[in-house]
């Protein structure tokens, strides 16, 4: 993991003005997604925050230091203006909840008003991991997964479908994120709006609890030697030959 240590003061002074930490920030995230970590340039990205070069060192250490914090400022932004425990409060129904989280975690990842560069750079880091890969796992999507799998626990009972239901649910809502470009291509615009994704939530909740419906009641039969379940008896047939 990447070392960040903070720096409070500086026999030299801070080499550019205040603000300029935010700036480098921002401008390193629109780089770092377009280019990757290892292709990104400081220089560019200082060009672009209209910094000197040696303001990456003062505020970050080093381009690995400044990484790291791109990644965790786009965390606390995402988390922030939409946070998932909050949209549970106050709703005991199980299938209520799953509904309401799995909204709140589509307005997160499909909603406008925060840069374009935090999905991009995501999908940078995963088709060219580094370090912070473990970062983003412990900070983001182990607290996502928890919330998904705490959420649909009272609705499964088998441990081993409730953590392939959690990875499927997640599932059905990231792609909507992973595939956005290929999706506009193909005139399959995922949804922007409040109502759009509105209408989504409630597709994938209600594919959701009729899977498990349906799961339940085929685990109330008794299975047959091929593994699938058998079907109700039916009574004596009243035709005759």
């Amino acid at each position: 993991m990447f070392e960040t240590p903070v720096i409070t003061s500086s026999p030299r002074g801070d080499p550019a003005p205040p603000g300029t930490r935010l700036r480098l920030i921002q401008s390193a995230g629109e780089v770092f997604a377009e280019k990757g970590f290892r292709a990104a340039q400081v220089r560019d990205i200082c060009r672009r925050a209209n910094a000197n070069v040696a303001a990456v060192n003062y505020h970050f250490r080093n381009k690995a230091g400044l990484y790291e914090a791109v990644l965790r400022h786009a965390h606390r932004s995402a988390t922030e203006k939409y946070p998932l425990a909050g949209a549970l409060e106050g709703r005991a129904d199980p299938r209520e909840r799953l509904g309401t989280l799995i909204e709140a975690f589509l307005r997160r990842l499909l909603e406008g008003g925060w840069p374009s560069w935090h999905g991009k750079l995501m999908m940078q880091e995963f088709a060219d991991p580094t370090p912070a890969l473990g970062q983003i796992c412990r900070d983001y999507f182990r607290p996502t997964l928890e919330a998904f799998k705490t959420t649909l626990a009272p609705l499964v009972a088998d441990p081993k479908t409730l953590d392939r239901m959690t990875l499927t649910v997640l599932g059905m809502c990231v792609f909507y994120r992973l595939a956005d470009n290929p999706l506009r291509i193909m005139k399959h615009s995922p949804p922007g709006t409040p109502q759009g994704i509105g209408d989504l939530a409630r597709h994938i909740t209600e594919f959701t609890l009729g899977g498990l419906d349906r799961m339940r009641a085929a685990g109330a039969r008794p299975p047959t030697p091929t593994g699938r379940a058998t079907r109700p008896a039916r009574g004596p047939s009243t035709k005759h030959s």
